[in-house]
């Protein structure tokens, strides 16, 4: 689209990031002498948070971080000492934001328990899954010929990731299963 602009920095070095997406933001950013981005949107409220409120602070602009997981959970930080760190690093950054993105309303709860102010300022927008498209494929593998020794056969469409609740999409089947045994 004529709105989006996509500017790689291709940084050799991660700490180099932030220093070359500011240069690209300085150079490329501006037209007549004025700013042009209306809004800025960090993708993550780690790395790409900390360069968006730089960004923000500078030209006067609101941020909005987008959270694809949930860095607030205990279950996310307590893995290994750097998602200890992002988790900490994220509760910095979250609090500088305008408006927040989420995609699961239990980062949305994790967010307004902590921030109560940003209740009104977070937006759940949960990944979307084109579930018409998927369901009018067709099928190039029998799956329940393949698996014969299951009744039920669950599609999930998501990264292996504690985050992603496929426990929950297991469990259902389990209790749906006991539910209309035959």
């Amino acid at each position: 689209t004529e709105t989006l602009w996509i500017f790689p920095t291709n940084s050799w070095v991660p700490f180099l990031k932030i220093i070359n997406a500011l240069h690209v933001v300085r150079h490329e950013f501006f037209f007549r002498n004025r700013f042009q981005a209306d809004v800025i949107v960090a993708n993550n409220p780690t790395i790409a948070g900390l360069l968006g409120y730089l960004i923000a602070l500078r030209y006067g602009r609101p941020l909005n971080i987008h959270i694809g997981y949930n860095p607030l959970s205990f279950s996310y930080a307590r893995r290994s000492l750097p998602n200890m760190l992002r988790a900490v690093f994220a509760l910095l950054m979250v609090r500088y934001a305008h408006t927040l993105t989420v995609v699961s309303e239990g980062t949305e709860h994790a967010v307004t328990r902590l921030y109560r102010s940003f209740a009104d300022h977070v937006t759940l927008i949960p990944r979307y899954i084109d579930i018409d498209a998927i369901q009018a494929l067709e099928a190039t593998e029998n799956v329940h010929a393949k698996y014969p020794q299951f009744r039920a056969i669950i599609l999930v469409a998501s990264p292996v990731s504690r985050g992603q609740n496929i426990e929950v999409a297991i469990q259902s089947i389990k209790e749906l299963s006991e539910y209309y045994s035959h």
